[in-house]
């Protein structure tokens, strides 16, 4: 699970829609483990050290996304997720499976500071496209403009 340089950039996209201004943040990890999913059956050790992982990359991600782009730590506390998995085999896992195995990734988001709790961040159903080589996970957080989006430039 480590990151890979043939990765597309990671985005901030602020675009005006529908009269209000929509932010959403894009971020690009790798897939996630086998061993994040909910029905996986193994040595809790093993799991443990996978969600560990993915979590760790996750926060380096969001803190290196957040310095690149100049922005302080925003701490949505509400908002949406897109997750749209590359992929490199047709075999496209089942959908709900693979929500629940990005929880280790929003932790790490949290952990960032991107997120404040991440309970009140909800995925979309998931999206999965097929990809030559070098699968990737693009995650899409977009908080809740109800909420107050909280945009400030690192001083």
């Amino acid at each position: 699970m480590t990151m890979s340089s043939n990765l597309p950039p990671a985005a901030l996209d602020s675009a005006a829609g529908s009269g209000e201004n929509q932010v959403r943040l894009t971020l690009h990890l790798p897939l996630p483990s086998r061993m994040l999913s909910p029905h996986w059956r193994g040595a809790w050790t093993v799991a443990a050290a996978a969600k560990r992982q993915a979590r760790s990359t996750a926060k380096r991600e969001a803190m290196r996304l957040l310095e690149e782009i100049g922005l302080a730590p925003p701490r949505w506390a509400k908002g949406r997720l897109l997750a749209i998995g590359h992929q490199a085999h047709p075999r496209f896992p089942d959908p709900e499976e693979f929500v629940a195995a990005l929880k280790a990734y929003l932790d790490g988001f949290a952990e960032a500071g991107l997120l404040a709790p991440d309970r009140d961040f909800w995925p979309d159903r998931p999206q999965f496209h097929l990809v030559e080589s070098h699968p990737y996970l693009e995650l899409t957080l977009e908080p809740d403009l109800a909420d107050g989006v909280n945009i400030v430039p690192f001083s």
